[in-house]
């Protein structure tokens, strides 16, 4: 009896694998159109806030431009 209770738990924790393991319309990340993620996705974003004890240059500016 203990071990059909295992196999049984064995089974329900495996059968979402089986279920949806073959899902195949999941795009992967290089074929997703970029304008799904990009920026008029997010809406208008706060301004930066800088601290006054760590002011911004143009090496930091630079450092974070691609």
């Amino acid at each position: 009896m203990k071990k059909l209770i295992q196999l049984a738990t064995i089974f329900l924790l495996l059968l979402p694998t089986i279920l949806f393991g073959q899902d195949q319309s999941i795009k992967p990340i290089t074929e997703i159109n970029v304008h799904s993620l990009g920026p008029q996705k997010l809406g208008n974003l706060p301004s930066v806030i800088i601290p006054p004890n760590n002011p911004q240059n143009s090496q930091k500016i630079q450092l974070g431009c691609i």
